[in-house]
């Protein structure tokens, strides 16, 4: 089964989610990074060495270095690349509920916003959505 990647800096947030993902599924492989670009990091190690791409990212977008809207911009710029990998699917989320920046993320190429706390219903739907 192809993990799911969670990166946020606080980790109370990453405790928090992760707690909710086992409750929705307990099979489900998840992988935690505190910052942004160790996701990056990741992600490009995996796709050069043909290693295993999650299923879904949940990206926090209050990131200090490299901020979740631009990893979601260099995630999105990794898909249109193409290749022998499948597109990765990105949820953006934030305790912030600014609509002008949910709609730039989503413009961006984000598969949905998730306000903070996340809701385990939204959660639910979402997951069903990019299992395969």
């Amino acid at each position: 089964m192809q993990p799911i990647y969670i990166a946020d800096d606080s980790a109370d947030q990453r405790y928090l989610f992760g707690y909710f993902l086992k409750r929705v599924n307990p099979e489900y492989p998840v992988v935690f990074f505190d910052r942004a670009q160790k996701l990056l990091d990741s992600l490009q190690s995996s796709i050069q060495t043909g290693g295993v791409l999650p299923m879904v990212v949940f990206l926090d977008l209050q990131m200090p270095e490299v901020n979740g809207f631009k990893a979601l911009e260099i995630i999105m710029s990794l898909n249109e690349r193409g290749g022998n990998w499948p597109e990765i699917p990105v949820v953006t989320y934030s305790g912030d509920s600014d609509p002008d920046m949910i709609r730039k993320c989503l413009d961006a190429g984000a598969l949905a916003f998730l306000q903070k706390p996340v809701d385990l219903e939204k959660l639910k739907n979402l997951l069903l959505l990019v299992q395969p």
